[in-house]
């Protein structure tokens, strides 16, 4: 199981057009919410079996208005306590947006 994983998406797809695409791909439903840690303080959460959370949030830190991960990535997409392979994930979800998709971090 990993326990965090990070995948960056390219582009510039905005999470708002990116969360429905995402989901449907992931078969899982993204709820807005605020916050003031990821990028701008809205982000998408799913939350489908078990301990498994998803997030999906800008690539832009609102205080010092930097990158959060490398600047080519547009959005995040961070799934807690997952059994899915970030690898195979990435590589889906490159193909079905065309755009790149990365794991830029990954703790088990």
């Amino acid at each position: 199981m990993n326990t965090d994983v990070v995948i960056g998406i390219g582009g510039d797809s905005d999470i708002d057009d990116l969360a429905p695409r995402l989901g449907e791909l992931l078969d899982v439903r993204f709820e807005e919410r605020e916050s003031g840690q990821y990028g701008g303080g809205s982000y998408y959460r799913a939350r489908p079996d078990g301990d498994e959370e998803l997030r999906l949030y800008r690539n832009f830190d609102p205080i010092d208005g930097t990158s959060l991960e490398a600047e080519e990535y547009a959005a995040l997409l961070r799934l807690l306590f997952t059994e899915r392979d970030p690898d195979r994930l990435a590589e889906g979800i490159a193909s079905a947006l065309g755009h790149g998709a990365d794991v830029v971090r990954r703790r088990t």
